[in-house]
């Protein structure tokens, strides 16, 4: 979407309340008639609790993120998104599961090569894009209108898509039963962020992944909406059990408890 319509969108409640009702409908009726046809909600639905007494990590694309660090790694269960398929080159780790759901950055091709990788496709990204993928699963994304922002108990039923890929990784996370989770490479630096009123905010300088992005010149970030995400989120682990750590190098995501990489490998 144009910055300039996301803006108008966002300064009026009743013009974001009806375009949200607008995309949860066609991506509802999308994911009903298609998922009518796979076995989309079963594959879901396999995945409850199936990690429990397991720890992952979810994987940020922030410019903090290393080849190295992913060498770390290695061998644990973790969750990537969006462009992380630009280190691929540099590291022999390879992410368990790939989520995408934002149809920005024209990643058609590469998410299409993910072929030895358990894909998560929200309905949005698979209607708008399409994939060739076989082995794909895609759930359903619904989005929060005005305030009422909840995190998903049953994926197989939907997502919550909000602000970022991050809350949907951590939805799959939990419904899949891991007891730890760890987040890395979560920087939380924007060149360009909008808030809960619709105003731009642009920072010179300022780095929004590992890899050279000219995108980030016209993709503006929902800080704020990170911000609730993350909170919420933190607040439903905690409820059940679940710890979540921010072990990334650096940044400004505060929402969780911070720890080392090393720390958390040596638990």
């Amino acid at each position: 979407m144009k910055t300039s319509i996301r803006l108008a969108i966002g300064r009026s409640p009743f013009l974001h309340a009806w375009a949200t009702r607008i995309v949860n409908c066609n991506n509802s009726l999308f994911y009903q008639w298609s998922s009518s046809r796979k076995d989309w909600k079963d594959s879901l639905q396999a995945l409850h609790n199936s990690a429990r007494r397991r720890r992952c990590f979810i994987i940020g694309n922030g410019p903090s993120l290393t080849p190295s660090d992913l060498e770390l790694i290695s061998g644990e269960d973790t969750f990537a998104s969006n462009q992380i398929f630009r280190v691929f080159p540099r590291t022999s780790w390879r992410p368990k599961y790939y989520v995408v759901q934002d149809i920005y950055g024209k990643i058609k091709d590469e998410v299409d090569s993910l072929t030895k990788i358990q894909v998560f496709m929200g309905d949005y990204y698979a209607r708008k894009i399409g994939t060739s993928l076989e082995e794909v699963v895609v759930f359903h994304g619904k989005k929060p209108i005005g305030n009422a922002l909840s995190f998903s108990e049953d994926i197989s039923k939907y997502v919550v898509d909000f602000a970022t890929v991050t809350f949907t990784m951590l939805q799959l996370a939990v419904y899949m039963g891991y007891e730890e989770i760890y987040l890395l490479g979560m920087d939380h630096s924007y060149a360009r962020t909008i808030n809960a009123q619709g105003e731009l905010t642009a920072a010179e300088g300022v780095k929004n992944h590992f890899y050279k992005d000219p995108s980030s010149i016209t993709v503006t970030a929902n800080s704020e909406g990170m911000e609730r995400a993350y909170g919420l989120a933190r607040l439903h682990c905690q409820s059940h059990g679940i710890r979540v750590r921010n072990v990334t190098r650096g940044g400004f995501l505060e929402v969780f408890e911070r720890m080392s990489l090393e720390e958390a490998l040596r638990d």
